[in-house]
């Protein structure tokens, strides 16, 4: 199915091809440059109708339906799941599993040079000034209730010691006005959660989970 006006400018495997350099990559300038055409094609044929839907668009890039993507994230209630008295106070745009999935998650700490610790809130706001893509408590409640979707990797120890993954994207308030992130370790023999107080010390053995990009 073409989605441009013109033939010459393109179909739907080669804006994949697009959409995957964008997403994936830094482009250079030669890059952008050959784009533009595409992508204002892409624009005038959105704005005269001329696009599928969004389900026939990503079925032809071999991606799941949007309204499938978007089953994955239940609502996350901190009242229900911890205990009444708590709330979100801070909170982002669910990243969506299709996106998590197709560029990935990595692990980061924002620990500098000859550190060991810092206060959790000293770690938010490098996280924010590093522009980083916080996963947060939709993540976070979607991987809870789907661990055979939780990476391998995050069993690994850190220097010994359980590592614990913060999801920093959302902050909660707890009862008693405390701020604090949701966090998911592995015990040795199933996964669990916890809650980290933004008011306490950080170490390496605590990263943030963060979209790869």
């Amino acid at each position: 199915m073409e989605i441009f006006m013109s033939k010459d400018l393109g179909s739907l495997p080669q804006a994949a091809h697009l959409l995957t350099v964008v997403a994936q990559q830094r482009p250079t300038t030669e890059q952008i440059q050959v784009m533009l055409p595409y992508l204002s094609a892409l624009a005038q044929a959105a704005a005269a109708g001329g696009l599928p839907s969004p389900d026939a668009f990503r079925a032809a890039l071999g991606l799941e339906v949007a309204a499938a993507a978007n089953e994955l994230l239940p609502q996350f209630n901190p009242a229900t799941f911890i205990g009444e008295g708590w709330r979100i106070e801070e909170d982002g745009v669910p990243i969506g599993i299709a996106e998590i999935t197709s560029v990935g998650v990595r692990l980061e700490t924002m620990l500098e040079t000859d550190e060991e610790y810092i206060t959790g809130e000293q770690w938010l706001v490098r996280l924010k000034e590093a522009n980083a893509v916080r996963l947060g408590a939709a993540e976070f409640w979607y991987l809870w209730n789907n661990q055979g979707q939780i990476s391998a990797a995050w069993k690994k120890k850190t220097k010994g010691n359980t590592t614990y993954v913060f999801f920093d994207g959302t902050v909660l308030r707890d009862p008693h006005g405390d701020r604090c992130t949701l966090c998911l370790y592995w015990d040795g023999s199933e996964w669990r959660w916890g809650v980290g107080w933004l008011g306490i010390d950080r170490s390496a053995g605590s990263p943030s989970a963060v979209l790869a990009s």
